[in-house]
């Protein structure tokens, strides 16, 4: 895995250890290098409204999807 400067917005997206921006299954989908963002893709702080967390590619395709769901395209 390549190194990540500590505190860094990566460093964070993986889960620092004393750095995770995300509670409980946050927590371990960035542990098992997943990513966590809220439902626009944006970094996902605790407080904000919906919560994207998955394996990199499923993550990128779900975002993808909500945000075609979003702009009033049907996804099914």
């Amino acid at each position: 895995m390549p190194a990540r400067a500590p505190g860094s917005p990566a460093a964070r997206q993986a889960g620092e250890p004393g750095r995770s921006p995300c509670p409980g299954g946050g927590l371990l989908v960035t542990e098992a290098d997943g990513v966590v963002t809220d439902l626009g893709g944006e970094a996902w702080e605790p407080g904000r409204g919906g919560i994207l967390a998955a394996a990199p590619g499923v993550h990128k395709k779900a975002l993808g999807l909500l945000q075609l769901e979003g702009a009033g395209m049907s996804i099914f």
